[in-house]
């Protein structure tokens, strides 16, 4: 009875390992998607930096073309309404601009933070696998010291039906 006992342990050990293994296996996948996401994020955050620092220059060199176009001069009123126009259009994009890049380093640190979620949940499942093999290798060597007490004592028992016997 104790051996089949045994038998039945190790079986379900085993078989818990195997799903401990693909719950692994999940993290592991669930890992590996986060540091994607992480390394969008960053392409995003640089991405958004680089449009932002080109449109600064492009502000810039456009807002001296215009300010040297007038300067000196004597001009009317719709040509500063349009200088006046060009300013607040390049505001705004500059604005929009830096909203994009805020909006880019929030998702950064969203994305660094489920990095870190999916490393340390993975990093338990390794913990729990590790866990579990030893476990199932503890159960696999009781169910073979079970089955060699059971076959000697059997051997004993067909041993002393033959002493007695004799």
């Amino acid at each position: 009875m104790a051996n089949a006992t045994d038998q039945l342990n190790a079986r379900r050990s085993a078989m818990l390992l195997r799903c401990q293994r693909g719950r692994e296996d999940r993290r592991r996948i669930d890992f590996l998607r986060a540091e994607r996401a992480r390394s969008s994020a960053v392409a995003a955050e640089i991405s958004a930096s680089e449009q932002r620092d080109a449109h600064n220059a492009l502000r810039a060199a456009r807002l001296e073309e215009a300010h040297e176009a007038i300067r000196g001069r004597v001009v009317d009123l719709d040509a500063l309404n349009l200088l006046t126009t060009l300013e607040q259009d390049l505001q705004k994009e500059e604005v929009a601009l830096e909203g994009a890049l805020t909006e880019a380093h929030e998702n950064l640190r969203e994305a660094e933070l489920v990095l870190t979620d999916a490393a340390t949940v993975l990093r338990l499942e390794v913990k729990a696998t590790h866990r579990r093999e030893r476990l199932a290798g503890e159960m696999l060597a009781a169910w073979r010291r079970a089955t060699e007490a059971a076959a000697e004592a059997e051997r004993e028992d067909q041993a002393a039906d033959k002493w007695s016997a004799a």
